[in-house]
């Protein structure tokens, strides 16, 4: 899919952060440019503490970004960055 992003989708990844490990992390840096330049196929790209908030039928897969813009302090605001979708046999979307 990197060499040709309307060729057929045949598997999906999402990845995120860990939660407290590594400071407050960032929304952008130059990695995160870098990586969404090169990689057409990434489609997201966040730095800052959190996790993803899966949900799961035999129709679709939703993963939600969830992060907290810093872990040095309490009382830090839990919000979603991004949303994506897959449906079934599809390619995923921002949802």
């Amino acid at each position: 899919m990197a060499g040709d992003p309307e060729s057929k989708s045949i598997g999906t990844e999402f990845v995120g952060t860990s939660i407290s490990s590594g400071g407050n992390g960032e929304p952008m840096n130059e990695l995160g440019e870098g990586i969404l330049k090169d990689n057409t196929h990434v489609l997201f790209y966040n730095c800052q503490r959190g996790y993803t908030k899966c949900t799961v039928t035999s129709e679709s897969w939703k993963t939600d970004f969830r992060i907290i813009p810093y872990v040095d302090k309490q009382g830090a605001k839990v919000t979603t960055v991004g949303s994506f979708i897959i449906q079934d046999g599809q390619k995923v979307e921002q949802a």
